[in-house]
């Protein structure tokens, strides 16, 4: 439904329903919280009752999204205009296409869509069964290795908070580009992805270096020791590539190449893998942290590289990148 009102360009609704979400979400797990300690429940319940908050609030996020559509519908069909309908190649209209013919349309696009989504825990997961294990090789015991991989987990919900950031504004652009590649063509098409690929070049340029300017104070504050800074400022690079391949994902299904950022997803799994397996033993969670950061950029060409040969992108490399790279070198500097 949230999608549905994207493609409108109507963003309040999924606004609305966000806040909603998270608002019952944090809402009913405290509560549950304070009733179970109460009742001196045990941990078990006590976990149970918190992670219960996320149904609680997906609920009421999909009751304010039934809302919004009840009265959309409404609307429309005092417009008379509520027929469902079907644009084939050649630009014409059939009314009222089979449940079935629009069910394999939207799993034909969404279940790609869906994949290349899954960029940022599936990096994650490989980190999980891999880094462990690459960790108790060199002779750590168990203990050891988890306080390890703790403490390389330190950085990772400051860089996904960067990503989720950059994914809720790249859903503003598959519908507006899509559009634009209609009405305007691929030059106008071409203009919103350099300009798009601009902007995201910036957020995660800038996000990555204020964080490695900062890691000790923000480990500090965190956590309350600054153990593992070091590897912080080395997993904030991911956030360069990753807002970069968010953005071009999205460009990419924009211009209807739905299955493109989910192979440029799995390329950069495969590579997160190996590097891992190189990089680990060596250097440890700093390894793993540099393997996110390669990987992710990895991504991000290879959907910069297809956007390219779809629109013919002609952005200054110098004027775009490199300017603004040494320009945020010098100031953290």
């Amino acid at each position: 439904l949230r999608g549905y009102f994207q493609g409108l360009q109507n963003m309040l609704p999924t606004a609305i329903s966000q806040v909603t979400e998270q608002a019952i979400r944090v809402s009913v797990m405290i509560m549950l919280l304070l009733l179970m300690l109460s009742q001196g429940a045990g941990a078990d319940m006590i976990a149970a009752g918190a992670v219960f908050g996320s149904a609680a609030g997906g609920a009421a996020g999909l009751v304010v999204m039934l809302l919004y559509w009840r009265n959309h519908r409404k609307r429309l069909r005092r417009q008379g205009t509520f027929m469902a309908t079907v644009q084939s190649q050649t630009g014409e209209l059939h009314p009222a296409a089979s449940n079935g013919a629009l069910l394999k349309a939207l799993l034909r696009y969404a279940l790609p869509v869906c994949l290349g989504a899954l960029a940022v825990p599936l990096i994650s997961l490989v980190d999980t069964f891999t880094v462990p294990r690459l960790l108790k090789q060199e002779g750590l015991d168990d203990t050891a290795v988890m306080v390890a991989f703790g403490v390389y987990n330190r950085g990772l919900p400051l860089v996904q908070l960067v990503m989720m950031f950059a994914t809720t504004l790249s859903a503003l652009f598959i519908p507006s580009l899509a559009e634009a590649r209609v009405t305007g063509g691929t030059e106008l098409a071409r203009r919103q992805c350099e300009q798009s690929l601009r902007w995201f070049w910036l957020l995660g340029l800038a996000a990555a270096t204020g964080l490695i300017v900062l890691a000790v104070p923000v480990n500090v504050m965190l956590y309350a020791d600054d153990t593992g800074s070091g590897v912080m400022r080395w997993m904030a690079l991911t956030a360069v590539g990753g807002t970069l391949s968010i953005i071009s994902a999205a460009l990419l299904q924009g211009l209807g190449a739905v299955r493109a950022p989910a192979l440029a997803m799995l390329a950069a799994a495969v590579a997160k893998a190996l590097l891992n397996w190189l990089l680990v033993p060596q250097l440890g969670t700093a390894g793993a942290a540099i393997a996110g950061a390669v990987a992710y950029l990895l991504a991000a060409v290879i959907n910069i590289v297809l956007l390219a040969r779809l629109v013919g992108l002609r952005g200054s490399w110098s004027a775009s990148v490199l300017k603004p790279a040494a320009l945020l070198i010098a100031l953290a500097g």
